[in-house]
């Protein structure tokens, strides 16, 4: 930070007491945290004081069932869990909200994101892959059919 920071952002493995660590010396010096999580929930994170979070409900890891505390799930079934069971407009989503409201966390939604690899989303275009490097290309290609197949 003293080198001029601005943020921090924290990363899917990151654990709860790391996390904590890293918001209270950030919010000493007036610093935001950000956080790509996984194997801590929004909730948690909330009540840790993170600033804003990444990607929304779809990695909220904290309203799988089973998810062990601490943990990064794989997220492929993460992904299939969300997608069977997952009640949006059930209790524990719409209290996770309301205390993201309280604790006025941010929530950045990255769309644009998920359009690369959801099943049944945007076909390829041409000018995309176009505007790819080689090694780019081939590494979005590969990630799209291991995804989709």
């Amino acid at each position: 930070m003293d080198e001029g920071v601005t943020s921090f952002k924290a990363y899917m493995h990151v654990t709860p007491e790391e996390l904590a660590a890293l918001v209270k010396a950030a919010h000493a010096r007036g610093v935001k945290v950000t956080g790509h999580l996984g194997a801590v929930g929004f909730r948690e994170a909330a009540a840790i004081g993170i600033d804003d979070l990444e990607h929304g409900l779809v990695v909220d890891t904290g309203v799988l069932l089973g998810q062990e505390p601490g943990v990064c799930p794989d997220s492929k079934a993460a992904a299939k869990e969300m997608a069977e069971k997952l009640d949006v407009a059930g209790a524990p989503v719409q209290e996770m909200i309301r205390d993201l409201v309280a604790h006025r966390v941010a929530v950045t939604s990255t769309l644009p994101v998920f359009e690369t690899f959801v099943p049944g989303r945007a076909p390829l275009a041409a000018r995309v892959l176009d505007a790819m490097t080689e090694t780019s290309k081939a590494a979005y290609l590969r990630a799209r059919s291991d995804d989709l197949g």
